[in-house]
């Protein structure tokens, strides 16, 4: 399916809903917008937003990282056909506590194209999150060509 505004394209297992509110970012305010949907024990979101000038895209993919709990140490790069390469685009796994203090495992990756910043993630109900299960989803990532 086709990602509004963005040139992207995505292939979620369930229908998603969308999300969209203006929010502050590292970079200044933003209008964050996201599809997500639960399918087989998992929740599959993307979040995108455009950045208002090129030296914050660094910044944002940085944010989004860290809100994505990115290890401190190197990932290695994502690559999406189509977008534009970036040291911090990066695709990892990990577990994190939800608001319960429940452990949740989640795959996210982060990335960008021109001036749009993405981060595509599956989060599991428990700790262990096959990636069988997020594959066909991160595989399914497209940048239409320019």
């Amino acid at each position: 399916m086709p990602v509004a505004d963005t040139g992207l394209r995505v292939q979620f297992p369930c229908k998603p809903m969308t999300h969209a509110k203006d929010a502050t970012t590292p970079t200044g305010p933003a209008r964050m917008n996201m599809l997500s949907c639960e399918a087989a024990g998992a929740t599959f979101a993307l979040l995108w937003l455009s950045v208002s000038q090129p030296s914050h895209v660094e910044p944002m993919l940085g944010a989004l990282r860290q809100a994505g709990g990115a290890p401190i140490e190197a990932t290695p790069p994502w690559t999406v056909v189509g977008a534009t390469p970036h040291r911090l685009a990066a695709r990892w796994t990990t577990q994190r506590p939800d608001a319960q203090a429940n452990v949740r495992a989640q795959h996210v990756g982060v990335m960008a194209r021109g001036s749009v910043v993405v981060q595509a993630s599956v989060l599991s109900e428990g700790a262990n999150l096959d990636a069988a299960k997020s594959a066909p989803f991160f595989d399914s990532l497209q940048w239409a060509p320019r």
